[in-house]
């Protein structure tokens, strides 16, 4: 790509007008919090632009400078990952984002800010860092020896940053929340069917979920989010994926890695709700002789009925515990089963 004239004078301009633009809105932040609150639902209303998000983000750094408790403070900043979310996802401009490939460093996953310094695409980038969004980059092969390598440029929420700027005005539970997050962004569970991470990196996860949810029972905002990913966790965790599932596709054994890492997470953790999932999906294991024909298709069938059921019971017994639903119509709580006597069960002999 051609090397541009210097750009810095527009960004100057850009950022000036997004101050003043924010210096208009921002009159909120000094009155009372339901204003600042009120003002910035119309800054993150409409379609999401660089320029906006940055605004957004602005905004909050004045708002939240002041006196403001964590519980609006998290709403406000949920409004804000909201509307980035709604960027990324659907208003970004592909084309522009496409053209930062020239500038991407793959090396270090990240745009080297040497050589875009001079070219008309830094407003863009700048808008962007400013507002807590992070550009990505992946290379693919070509699917033949000789075809040229696939380059795809996305972005994604910085969750870190996001948390460098305001994590100390929102409550426990939220921080939790974004810092599970960043460890999701920068090292993804799944891809295309496949799992990136350990059995015990997903089973970590998911406990890390269910303590968010158990400690703040009350938090929609955190419910809306966890409940969510923890329910992907078991299925995974039950299940595995095509590409790597729970039973070796040849030898029809059950996966040993998979039962040393649950089998310790029971022991370590009896009271938890994955332990009592885990103990009877052990149970029913052992039922099965710990193997699975994937191509039986009755047996095939009757495991993941039985997977289902278990994930949506410890959904549900999570909701009791933490009253969002006390009084069901038939019990969804996993019945006692003595844990010496399932562990007497495992001996798998798969991979």
């Amino acid at each position: 790509m051609k090397r541009k004239t210097r750009r810095t004078p527009t960004i100057l301009i850009s950022l000036l007008i997004i101050c003043l633009l924010s210096a208009l809105c921002f009159g909120g932040c000094t009155n009372t919090t339901k204003e600042a609150e009120d003002n910035f639902a119309v800054v993150v209303a409409g379609k999401a632009t660089p320029e906006k998000i940055a605004e957004a983000a602005g905004y909050l750094d004045v708002c939240l400078s002041k006196r403001i408790n964590e519980d609006k403070a998290s709403h406000m900043v949920a409004a804000y990952v909201e509307y980035l979310y709604r960027f990324i996802t659907t208003d970004v401009n592909t084309a522009t984002l496409s053209s930062l490939n020239s500038y991407y460093d793959f090396e270090k996953n990240a745009i080297d800010e040497e050589k875009i310094k001079l070219s008309e695409e830094l407003s863009f980038y700048e808008l962007l860092k400013a507002g807590h969004v992070v550009i990505t980059g992946t290379q693919t092969p070509g699917a033949n020896p000789g075809d040229p390598t696939t380059t795809t440029m996305g972005v994604d929420i910085y969750y870190q940053g996001i948390l460098d700027a305001w994590g100390d005005k929102l409550t426990q539970g939220m921080r939790q929340v974004y810092e599970l997050n960043e460890k999701i962004r920068l090292e993804p569970a799944l891809e295309n069917a496949t799992i990136l991470v350990s059995w015990q990196e997903i089973l970590d996860r998911a406990y890390t979920a269910e303590k968010i949810l158990m400690e703040n029972p009350e938090d929609h905002l955190i419910w809306d989010d966890m409940n969510w990913l923890y329910s992907q966790y078991l299925t995974i965790l039950l299940t595995g994926t095509s590409n790597n599932p729970v039973f070796d596709y040849e030898t029809k054994h059950f996966s040993v890695d998979a039962t040393t890492v649950y089998k310790d997470f029971v022991l370590a953790y009896p009271d938890t709700i994955l332990a009592a999932m885990l103990t009877e999906y052990f149970n029913y294991l052992g039922g099965i002789n710990f193997t699975l024909d994937y191509n039986n298709t009755e047996a095939l069938d009757s495991f993941f009925t039985t997977c289902d059921n278990l994930a949506a019971r410890a959904q549900a017994q999570l909701k009791e515990a933490t009253g969002q639903n006390s009084a069901p119509e038939h019990s969804t709580g996993f019945p006692d089963i003595d844990l010496n006597n399932v562990l007497d069960k495992i001996k798998p002999t798969g991979k």
